[in-house]
């Protein structure tokens, strides 16, 4: 498998379901289901009034992606993210 830089990887892939990055190899992984975005809805609908009524920052869904190792970079796509203000500002 044939290493890709980030540059190419966040140009080329990264409004592509199905696509990840790790440790700069492209991994193809599955296109979440019905099942999967379900899960994903009920734990968004549970977190959301909590997180928003104490502002305490920012949750995302569906596949975000998210740089979770530098040097070799590692780009995951999460189900499900928190983002605290105290750590990024809003």
């Amino acid at each position: 498998m044939t290493p890709i830089s980030t540059e190419e990887f966040l140009r080329d892939y990264s409004g592509s379901p199905g696509h990840e990055l790790v440790r700069g190899h492209l991994l193809r992984v599955p296109v979440p289901g019905a099942n999967h975005d379900s899960i994903e809805v009920t734990i968004v609908t549970l977190l959301h009034p909590i997180i928003k009524s104490r502002q305490l920052g920012r949750l995302t869904c569906g596949e975000t992606l998210i740089r979770v190792q530098t040097d070799p970079d590692t780009y995951r796509g999460a189900d499900v993210t928190f983002m605290s203000y105290a750590r990024w500002p809003s």
